[in-house]
């Protein structure tokens, strides 16, 4: 979900292949319980690599954009959390290997931990940081471990916000708060109907993840080369299958002033 699951690196003699299953883990803990998991890597290229994985703590803005941070730098972190092993060994071509993981979160602190454990891979022997296939590529795993139960995650949305662009196309944005203690997956559908409710334009968002206490941002650039007239767009967000939650609102096409949303309440 946050980092790519598969690694490719091209050099004049051979090619680098490899996969990290499963990509993302979103469990729910018991305090003081160990929670076991493991993730696999594989070499799918020709040639021997080595595997080298360590813990990274990450965030995410509210446009959705990833910064990366040493493991513990952060109160939510999983850094003490999470124990894995083996944290270094090599793959021969066609070859497995799982890491194994045991989790175990505590009483106190912050009630959902989030990170990503990175698996660095390198062509096998190449030690040279100045040399391309030495610096080698970085699969992911995005871990979330939370004692608040999934059927407590929750969000809310704000209005719909519409700014013209140009003579042809509006911006639709909106945005949703997850003002919860645990992480809520997110995905979007923008919809404009015209005034006899015919679906004129779709476009659906997939978002990832709201992390707690914090906001995303979604927008979507709709074409408007239609007819001068009425129309309503209306945002549905889905929060990882519970009651999806609607905001909509409807303009006048030239759009000359911005358009004020006129509901936001859960769909029935």
């Amino acid at each position: 979900m946050i980092v790519a699951a598969l690694a490719i690196h091209h050099d004049a003699a051979a090619q680098i292949l490899a996969q990290v299953n499963p990509v993302t883990l979103s469990l729910t803990a018991t305090p003081g319980k160990p929670l076991r998991r493991d993730i696999q890597i594989s070499n799918l290229g020709t040639q021997p690599i080595a595997v080298h994985t360590r813990l990274s703590d990450w965030r995410l803005s509210e446009d959705g954009e990833l910064s990366l941070s040493p493991a513990g730098s952060s109160a939510s972190s999983l850094d003490g959390v999470i124990h894995f092993e083996p944290s270094e060994f090599a793959l021969a071509p066609g070859q497995s290997r799982w890491i194994h993981m045991t989790m175990t979160l505590p009483a106190s602190g912050a009630p959902t931990r989030w990170g990503v454990l990175l698996s660095e891979v390198r062509a096998a022997g190449a030690a040279n940081a100045d040399n391309e296939a030495a610096a080698g590529s970085e699969l992911g795993t995005t871990i979330f471990l939370s004692r608040i139960p999934a059927d407590e995650a929750r969000a809310t949305l704000g209005t719909l916000d519409l700014e013209p662009l140009g003579a042809d196309s509006i911006r639709v944005s909106m945005r949703a708060h997850n003002h919860g203690l645990r992480h809520v997956g997110a995905a979007v559908r923008f919809v404009l109907h015209d005034s006899t409710g015919a679906t004129m334009r779709t476009e659906s968002i997939g978002a990832g993840v709201i992390l707690p206490g914090e906001s995303r941002r979604f927008a979507w650039i709709c074409p408007m080369n239609l007819a001068m007239g009425t129309y309503r767009v209306v945002a549905t967000f889905m929060d990882g299958g519970f009651v999806p939650l609607t905001s909509e609102t409807r303009f006048h096409w030239p759009l000359v002033v911005p358009a004020a949303a006129v509901a936001s309440a859960p769909a029935h």
